[in-house]
């Protein structure tokens, strides 16, 4: 594309292609001082010339005629170049044209690329003035001219061809890029071919219409120089040699000024008219652009005010993290250090009774011995008069002494007894005090506990707020950076309105001094009229020539009336014409299809032939296989049987030879209308004739024109040869200065254009990694969440399953002293221990309430994902696939019955209509059943497999044309059979489809077989339609090519296509929708036997 832009440059165009006389004769750097020339040529002078530019037009009609892109552009003149081109009377109608030069145009069919230049459609603005200019009853009257007055110089020749080899080459360039495979298949060249394609058609009827008018033109023409040389032969033969040398200026040239004038006058006022609507559009677009950075502002300092509490709630988010963070550290501490109280109380409390016990029993042992002696010592009676008296009363004294000491020690250790009990219940209060402490603090343990799930909450709401604001935060992003797009277009749109703006003020200037110096040229035309008109008065010669006048005037109301009368007969000629070529055009056609008809006939017997053959092939075999067995049987079977088939050949062999015989008279009657339509030539020749009879009693009609008209014709031609001029240079110089501003507009839109998509495409890129970030932030935060609460209930659960155990043990050691008072705290610490089994089943509850929330949480994302995809159907990766019809072929002359061999009857069909063959094709289906059963509302889960998508699973929940679906990779198969205990599949509900890909122009067909369990079942054909995704837009052309591949069958579509929507987009899951319908069909028509045997072996 770039090099058609690079080599059809304004310049050249104007310069070598333009068949006008605007752009062929002043194209050269001396065209003023042609034009001051020409204004000092006489008379004679001037007639030379304009025999030397008819001469030209002549030539220059000739040789353009035969360039089709050529006569497009001259079909894109300006009103007043037309007029100069074709030359007509002001009687006849002009042929509508654009009024500007257009742009070249690459257009192609969808078959094959083939280069075209078309016109580009008008504005509403150009429409407008087109009808403006072109109403004769608001308007003066253009002045026309004749058809030759065409001037093509002869130093522009060698450049025009040097301009026509270069178009060729840049043709050449064009059609070898379009011959490429990639460009000619992108989406928008298909778009712009579909436009080009109208545009085509359009410009062929302007050609046709332009030529037309070109030939009625050049009848005219040479009609009225037929008049005008006999007018001068009779001007020569009565005309007084006394004014030979004079110039008069009759009164049509001085209409003719003041009708240029006018007409420029009119341009004025129209480019000052569009100045001023110029002039309204920038002011609304200035108004534009303030009110959009007006919310471009409100929407920043929205964007600014709003992000300050984000960064607050991210800050109370840290804080409220660090917070728990602490607290579970301090319960932690606060745990810990309740353990080892409670173990250092127990341990003090163990060895302090143990004391206790052995010093009292030590002192009960004591006290029972010196008991026992002072018995013992009691019961023995003393003899004083013993020897041994004296020793045992020292003896005495020694026990009594002993027996004061044990006293005062007994004292004592009753004294540390009372100090032991006093240390002993001072234990037993700090005990208790310590079981008090303990209480609170698991109280304080507990109140920190809700306080840490009151924190969580307000953690998982501020993440929520953090996410509601990250979304708002890219909404407003998305909002800006399409506000600067709109900006940035409205600044491009504004650039180039003040540059046409100032065009339009410098071709404003420079037709404004035109019209000045046409005023001054008009004055003296005025003057030079005044002085002609005294003289002609004076003359004896006025009178002769009113009567003369006169009798013109009759003759000419003759002439219309002889001419009414030869358009009337021509008309009705023309009319009986058109209706026997439409008559012979319809014959024509009916044999067409006649024929057609017959082709496919003849088409369908062969195919029967050669099933009747192999048929034949077929029996044959098995009568050698069974001449063993059954002689006398087997010459019967086979005499019999190849009798029928060979009447049977004989019978369809008469049916061709009848149809080719009906053939050959088809083509008699086609060659014999051809003739005819020859004969209607030769017809047309006669009538042409008698054309040329009326046109020259037309010139002899007007021999009888005088004198005058042959000096105003002179001072006429005069004024029309400056007029021309200084018309031409006028619009030679307007069409290049809009050439230039499209040019330039068109470089800019363009650039723009491509500036706006590189932008576009880097947003979506970065909006995309910015997407896959924030999801791998929130699976990183989801996962560290989990851990973090996993974490904690482990440790929940085991300090819960310590103080338990430590429960245990306690309660093991209390009741081992069965006294009252361990019973008592035997069963405070059975209540204890009851609450923190309690509190370790609540743990336990909520572990699993977090599990569930979180599957939840991946159920619902799950579902998330279905809906996107299913609202974005058309923008999956494979939703630029064209839209296809499934079709079930069944052989028409086999009544229902189906075999193998209907494949390869569709096989020949499909080659015999110029297919090729690509490669093979194959598509799976399984069905899985939910085990709940049909009462669960569960629907079955059909799972797809394609040869075209390799990577890809399709699934379809349920069997309407409204489930739901999912669009995955293969992993999504593999997840699906690991789920046994919720779906089953049985063998019968499993379908495999084989066969062949075709390619043919913009379509691909599809032919497989479809077989259950091993077994044929049906073939089934696909046929996609590429270039377009919309259903209802190419609904009669999939109509049309596939009823002439499959007959009857295909006369409808099928009935999941004819229930999508108008707008619907098209997409893969709506293929294979149709095929599980097919498939469903399929499964019927089993049987329910093989149904109820898989059942029973899925039951067992």
């Amino acid at each position: 594309m770039s090099t058609a832009g690079s080599a059809l440059k304004p310049s050249s165009v104007l310069s070598g292609m333009l068949p006008s006389p605007s752009n062929f004769y002043y194209q050269n750097n001396d065209a003023a001082e042609d034009q001051k020339n020409a204004e000092r040529t006489s008379g004679s002078h001037r007639r030379r010339l304009l025999g030397r530019m008819r001469h030209h037009s002549s030539c220059d009609d000739q040789g353009l005629s035969s360039y089709p892109f050529l006569m497009n552009l001259d079909a894109q003149a300006t009103p007043i170049e037309r007029q100069v081109d074709v030359g007509h009377s002001r009687n006849s109608s002009a042929v509508p044209r654009s009024t500007s030069l257009p742009k070249a145009h690459l257009s192609s069919h969808l078959s094959h690329g083939n280069l075209f230049y078309g016109q580009q459609p008008l504005s509403a603005r150009e429409v407008a003035d087109q009808n403006s200019i072109a109403d004769g009853s608001n308007l003066r009257e253009v002045p026309t001219l004749e058809a030759g007055q065409k001037v093509f110089g002869q130093h522009f020749s060698p450049e025009y061809e040097l301009l026509r080899r270069e178009w060729q080459s840049t043709v050449e360039k064009l059609n070898a890029t379009m011959n490429s495979i990639k460009s000619f298949w992108s989406p928008e060249l298909k778009k712009e071919r579909a436009l080009r394609k109208e545009e085509a058609t359009k410009l062929l009827m302007l050609q046709d219409q332009l030529k037309m008018a070109v030939l009625n033109s050049q009848k005219q023409t040479a009609v009225i120089e037929q008049m005008q040389a006999q007018l001068r032969f009779q001007c020569g033969n009565t005309r007084p040699m006394c004014y030979v040398g004079e110039e008069s200026i009759p009164a049509d040239e001085f209409q003719t000024v003041c009708q240029e004038r006018d007409l420029y006058r009119r341009d004025y006022m129209l480019s000052a008219e569009a100045i001023k609507q110029l002039e309204f559009q920038l002011e609304s677009q200035r108004q534009s652009l303030l009110r959009k950075d007006e919310s471009v502002k409100r929407l920043l300092e929205a964007f600014h005010s709003k992000g300050l509490p984000s960064g607050r709630s991210s800050v109370e988010l840290e804080l409220a993290q660090s917070r728990v963070l602490d607290l579970e550290a301090r319960c932690n501490q606060l745990e810990s250090h309740c353990t080892e109280l409670e173990a250092a109380l127990a341990k003090k409390g163990y060895y302090a009774q143990s004391d206790k016990n052995a010093v009292i029993q030590k002192l009960e042992a004591d006290v029972a011995h010196y008991e026992q002696e002072l018995k013992r010592m009691q019961s023995n009676e003393r003899d004083f008069a013993d020897k041994g008296a004296v020793v045992v009363d020292q003896e005495y004294q020694r026990v009594r002494l002993q027996a004061e000491k044990l006293e005062l020690e007994l004292g004592q250790k009753s004294i540390e007894i009372q100090a032991l009990y006093t240390r002993l219940s001072t234990a037993e209060e700090s005990a208790s005090d310590f079981k008090k402490h303990l209480e609170l603090v698991k109280e304080s343990n507990a109140n920190k506990e809700q306080q840490l799930n009151l924190l969580q909450a307000d953690i998982d709401a501020l993440r929520g707020k953090l996410e509601a604001k990250n979304e708002q935060i890219d909404q407003k992003a998305q909002q800006m950076t399409e506000l600067q797009a709109d900006k940035n277009r409205i600044t491009s749109e504004l650039n180039l309105l003040t540059e046409q703006f100032k065009l339009n003020e410098v071709s404003l200037s420079t037709a404004e001094k035109k019209i000045e110096l046409l005023e001054e040229t008009i004055r003296e035309r005025d003057c030079e009229l005044e002085l002609m008109r005294r003289r002609i008065n004076f003359t004896p010669a006025v009178i002769q020539e009113k009567e003369l006048q006169d009798e013109i005037t009759r003759l000419n109301n003759e002439c219309n009336v002889w001419r009414q009368q030869f358009g009337e007969e021509q008309e009705r000629r023309t009319l009986e014409r058109k209706s026997t070529s439409e008559q012979h055009e319809k014959e024509a056609n009916d044999l067409r299809l006649a024929i057609t008809s017959l082709q496919k006939e003849i088409g369908d017997r062969q195919v029967f032939i050669e099933s009747q053959t192999e048929k034949i092939n077929d029996l044959d075999r098995q009568v050698t296989t069974l001449h063993t067995e059954n002689a006398e049987l087997r010459q019967l079977t086979k005499s019999n049987g190849i009798d029928v088939l060979k009447a049977e050949i004989a019978r369809l062999n008469d049916a061709l030879l009848e149809s080719h015989s009906e053939i050959d008279r088809l083509l008699k009657i086609v060659h014999a209308m051809e003739k005819e339509q020859e004969d209607g030539g030769g017809h047309v020749n006669h009538t042409q004739t008698r054309r040329k009879i009326t046109g020259v009693l037309d010139t002899v009609v007007m021999h009888k024109d005088k004198r005058i008209e042959e000096l105003e014709e002179a001072l006429k031609e005069s004024v029309s040869i400056t007029a021309e001029r200084e018309i031409a240079v006028a619009q030679h110089k307007q069409l290049c200065h809009q050439l230039e501003q499209r040019s330039a507009g068109q470089k800019a839109q363009l650039k723009a254009l491509q500036e706006q998509v590189d932008q576009l495409s880097s947003q979506l890129k970065q909006l995309m990694q910015e997407r896959q970030e924030k999801e791998h932030t929130i699976q990183t935060l989801r996962m560290e969440r989990k851990r973090h609460l996993e974490d904690a209930m482990k440790l929940k659960e085991e300090s819960l399953l310590a103080a338990i155990g430590e429960k245990d043990a306690h309660i093991a050691l209390l009741e081992s002293s069965q006294s009252q008072k361990s019973v008592e705290e035997v069963e405070h610490l059975q209540r204890q221990k009851d609450k923190l089994l309690r509190r370790l089943k609540e743990v336990n509850a909520q572990r699993i309430n977090i599990f569930n929330e979180q599957s939840d949480q991946l159920d619902q994302l799950t579902t998330e994902l279905k809906t996107s995809s299913a609202v974005a159907g058309t923008d999956q990766p494979f939703g630029k696939m064209g839209v296809s019809w499934v079709y079930q072929y069944s052989d028409p002359d086999k009544a229902g019955r189906y075999d193998q061999q209907e494949m390869s009857v569709v096989e020949n069909i499909i080659e015999q209509m110029g297919a090729t063959n690509v490669g093979v094709y194959s598509l799976d289906a399984e069905t899985f059943y939910p085990v709940a059963g049909p009462a669960s509302n569960q629907k079955p889960l059909h799972v797809f497999h394609c040869s075209d998508y390799p990577a890809s699973t399709f699934a379809i929940s349920g069997d309407s044309a409204d489930a739901a679906y999912v669009a995955a990779d293969l992993m999504f198969f593999q997840l699906i059979k690991k789920l046994q205990g919720a779906y089953v599949t049985k063998p019968i509900s499993k379908v495999e489809c084989r066969g062949k890909k075709y390619k043919l122009a913009d379509f691909a067909i599809r032919a497989s077989v479809a077989s259950i369990l091993g077994s044929f079942k049906a073939v089934l054909v696909e046929i996609e339609y590429t270039p377009c995704i919309i259903p209802s837009l190419c609904a009669d052309l999939m109509k049309e090519f596939c009823s002439d591949m499959l007959g009857k069958m295909a006369a409808s579509p099928p009935a999941y296509i004819a229930g999508m929507r108008s707008n619907q987009g098209y997409a893969p899951i709506d293929t294979m929708h149709q095929y599980q319908y097919h498939f469903q069909r399929l499964r019927r028509t089993t049987g329910t036997g093989a149904l109820s045997q898989t059942c029973a072996a899925t039951a067992e």
